[in-house]
């Protein structure tokens, strides 16, 4: 990734974004939308469903403060903070809900289990109702093709809620969108009784009494609604905690996407003797951006760069193809034994950047073992769209043949979109928790990374490259060079190489880290100061700590 610009809203998932500053061919801002982030501001979506809708399953069981255990829960809210929590709590109904409810997804005041539960205030106003679809992806209504959740093995769903002062009614409901084209797979939805709630925490069981074909696509797992025809006060506050549903088996999972052969790049991501490790590379000495600012390493520098990486790095990824740089880097790379290159295609619309590409993987598909991303979060920034990436594999595929993988490179909360998990034969997601989790430490922001990639993979059922993600080591007084060392140190240790249950063709590889060297011209084109700071090494190609933590697992 050349740069990129911070924005976070800690409210609903919003792009406040809609387009880069272009420089001829590149754009170096790239903000990061939010995925599965859990608010502690109320919501502002303005999207509307209905309130009277049919219901299946209308009896409810309750027991009071019974055991949380079940024989497989799937999680929607567990604790704020729980990298298994599936959906986002983004889809506010209806489009006054603004200006009626607060949700506080991480509210430590009571929580029934764990450090955090769900507080709801409520102050009622016309049309005096309000509620939350928590949905498979942000704003996500069905209306457009998107993920779902394979929910076909469910039994029941399971909550924990409690009033304020007793007294507050509340109706929760499942699948509230099978009215839609691309929405939940049950016409009409399971939905509980009114309920009036008690003081202190009680648990609650709402019956998924379906035929498994319609839970086989579940856009809307948990919804819950409230009106002022139902409550007595004007204004009311009532939690909600421990919310999963119950099923037969563990394997939750959107409509499977067929793989590919196991390319050669596949078998050195699972290689175990020496393990893969890739790092994201841009030159010290290179500028990619345009005209007067435009600055080519010399080739003795570039090989002092390759040779300084290789103590802890056999391969390379790269971001775009330049005729000034990128033939004599393969060049190097092979001569010094790099294993395995992802190529980069900055611009898909480009036939000669795409036509450059093919015809350097043809010169060293025998060498290297390589892949090709196609564009990198251009997407997110309208640099260009899924068509302009398709009509770009069409023309790869026509002068390269199968030879060699695609994919191409987003924000994780770009991946809601099928269309996504379905182009290529691989995923290769930037996952960038200081930006999408600002709030985690490092260990807990290594962690959640490592969650989010192994939940992607497996709903797109496909192998998966975290092309990019870390901890950067300044730029700002809460990074510093101890605490990266800590992100990469939880990072790696869980493994490079993950299996899926999921099937032979589905599986996460940890093998990459971001980036090789500082890049100060980042900085200064994006403003951003961290920007310069996620270097393995410096400009000097001295080494950072967090270094060593690589390079002590390649001794092992």
């Amino acid at each position: 990734m050349f740069s990129r610009k911070l924005t976070i809203a800690f409210s609903i998932v919003l792009l406040l974004v809609t387009g880069a500053i272009a420089f001829s061919r590149r754009d170096f801002q790239f903000p990061h939308l939010r995925a599965n982030l859990w608010l502690d501001d109320h919501p502002s979506a303005s999207h509307s469903v209905p309130l009277a809708t049919p219901t299946l399953g209308a009896h409810l069981s309750f027991q009071n403060n019974q055991s949380k255990t079940s024989s497989s829960p799937w999680y929607i809210y567990k604790d704020g903070d729980f990298t298994g929590n599936h959906g986002e709590w983004t889809n506010g109904m209806p489009k006054e809900v603004g200006q009626m409810l607060r949700l506080s997804l991480v509210d430590k005041t009571d929580p029934y289990s764990g450090s955090t539960a769900i507080r709801v205030d409520v102050d009622f106003r016309p049309p005096m109702w309000c509620g939350i679809a928590v949905a498979s992806a942000p704003d996500y209504w069905g209306e457009t093709p998107g993920p779902g959740y394979d929910l076909s093995r469910a039994k029941k769903l399971v909550f924990y809620a409690k009033g304020d002062k007793g007294g507050e009614s509340i109706q929760i409901k499942t699948a509230i969108t099978g009215d839609k084209k691309f929405g939940d797979s049950a016409r009409t939805p399971a939905a509980t009784p009114w309920i009036t709630l008690k003081k202190e925490w009680t648990r609650y069981e709402l019956p998924l009494e379906y035929k498994r074909s319609e839970l086989k696509r579940v856009i809307t797992p948990f919804v819950f609604v409230t009106s002022r025809d139902h409550n007595t006060a004007p204004t009311i506050t009532f939690y909600l905690d421990e919310i999963y549903i119950e099923l037969d088996a563990n394997q939750i999972s959107a409509a499977p996407v067929p793989g590919s052969a196991d390319f050669p790049f596949f078998s050195y991501l699972k290689s175990k003797k020496p393990e893969p490790a890739l790092v994201a590379f841009t030159p010290t000495n290179y500028d990619p951006r345009p005209g007067t600012l435009h600055k080519l390493p010399t080739t003795e520098s570039l090989r002092a760069d390759l040779i300084a990486l290789q103590p802890v790095f056999d391969g390379l990824v790269l971001y775009g193809y330049d005729k000034g740089l990128t033939p004599r880097l393969l060049s190097e790379a092979k001569q010094l034994g790099y294993r395995a290159v992802m190529l980069g295609i900055w611009d898909p619309s480009s036939e000669e950047e795409i036509a450059d590409t093919a015809a350097l993987a043809k010169q060293y598909d025998q060498a290297l073992a390589l892949a090709i991303c196609i564009g990198n979060e251009g997407i997110n920034f309208n640099r260009y769209s899924l068509n302009d990436l398709s009509a770009a594999a069409i023309k790869l595929r026509r002068l390269l043949g199968p030879r060699v993988p695609f994919c191409t490179s987003e924000p994780f909360g770009q991946y809601g979109q099928k269309a996504m998990l379905e182009f290529g034969q691989f995923l290769a997601p930037n996952i960038h928790p200081v930006f999408d989790q600002a709030d985690l430490d490092p260990a807990k922001a290594a962690n959640w990374a490592r969650e989010r990639a192994q939940s992607l993979a497996e709903t797109a059922g496909k192998p998966l490259l975290v092309k990019e993600t870390g901890f950067p080591h300044g730029g700002d007084i809460r990074y510093t060079s101890m605490l990266q060392e800590r992100f990469w140190a939880t990072y790696v240790r869980a493994g490079r190489f993950v299996q899926s249950r999921r099937g032979a063709n589905c599986w996460v590889s940890y093998a990459t880290a971001f980036e090789a060297y500082d890049l100060p011209w980042k900085a200064e084109q994006s403003n951003n100061p961290i920007e310069k700071a996620w270097g393995f090494l410096d400009q000097e190609r001295r080494a950072y700590p967090v270094f060593n933590v690589w390079k002590n697992l390649r001794r092992r």
